[in-house]
């Protein structure tokens, strides 16, 4: 089975998974199919789910908006919340509200400058970052890029995302020291080693 198709597949069992346990209350719409479009004059009042191996949105849609797949274009308005799982990800509408971006997509959209890989690879090499820590610290240089007007991911965005990520583990393993202190008061069990966090300017 070829990359693309086996990452395909799980995303699609997350769109399953995540369309058997939502909330029956809350109000929702379903799309799959090999190509799902919404058409310009389609608005959807509510939030919308979908899994395609490509999805093109022309319209609206009122709430927000999850999709998983190979390719997604979004054309039209996203007046919620945009959470994409795909190997590509194409932004030329409007999205209301925040977007986040899960696959191989975030390589594109996230991918920092030479300065700012080249820290991200010092802090990796020292043992600060594991690989869930690496898309983390990605997505917040993403969102300080964002913040800050920039157009791309710099190193002095890298840089400020590696603090906040130093300050958030470093009290993660201060607390975890404190409950194994106190014999797992907290019920937390025994904690793990703690995590070294770094960074090197």
């Amino acid at each position: 089975m070829k990359k693309s198709h086996k990452f395909f597949s799980v995303l699609c069992l997350f769109a399953l998974l995540t369309l058997t346990v939502a909330t029956p209350v809350l109000a929702f719409e379903g799309r799959e199919g090999d190509i799902v479009v919404i058409e310009a004059d389609e608005v959807i009042e509510d939030d919308l789910y979908v899994g395609a191996e490509e999805f093109t949105l022309e319209g609206t849609i009122k709430g927000d908006l999850f999709v998983v797949g190979n390719v997604v274009i979004i054309n039209g308005t996203v007046e919620g919340d945009l959470f994409a799982g795909a190997n590509s990800v194409i932004i030329n509408g409007t999205v209301m509200d925040d977007v986040r971006i899960g696959g191989a997509a975030l390589d594109r959209f996230a991918t920092p400058d030479e300065p700012g890989r080249m820290l991200m690879m010092r802090a990796g090499e020292a043992g600060g970052l594991t690989a869930r820590g690496w898309t983390r610290t990605l997505r917040l240089a993403r969102t300080i890029a964002d913040l800050d007007g920039a157009t791309g991911v710099l190193r002095r965005h890298v840089a400020e995302a590696l603090i906040y990520r130093r300050t958030t583990v470093g009290a993660q393993a201060d607390f975890d020291r404190r409950a194994a202190a106190r014999g797992g008061a907290f019920g937390l069990g025994e904690a793990g080693p703690p995590q070294t966090p770094f960074l090197q300017t």
